[in-house]
């Protein structure tokens, strides 16, 4: 509540852009995989992958059990990801 209390009308702004953002990225990944295009397997897991590098940093800066099972939860569903990229072959 804190946080919200203290937002300026730039930092909503900006983070009302990075949420629409989000959301076009996700629905433009849901929509080409539910479509089975080619390029949407690499699109997915270059997608999933790219919030690897964020969990570690936020790791480094404070190590929390929860935050170690997250990365490894995600790890783990890019590696499935990558051995399962062939369904998508026509």
């Amino acid at each position: 509540m804190a946080f919200v209390g203290e937002l300026t009308i730039k930092k909503e702004m900006a983070l009302a852009i990075t949420a629409f953002s989000y959301a076009i990225l996700m629905a433009t990944e849901g929509v080409a995989l539910y479509v089975r295009h080619q390029w949407a397997r690499w699109f997915t897991i270059s997608a999933t992958s790219s919030l690897i590098p964020l969990e570690v940093y936020e790791i480094m800066c404070e190590t929390r059990p929860m935050r170690v099972l997250v990365l490894l939860a995600n790890v783990a569903i890019v590696v499935y990801l990558w051995r399962r990229k062939e369904i998508f072959r026509d």
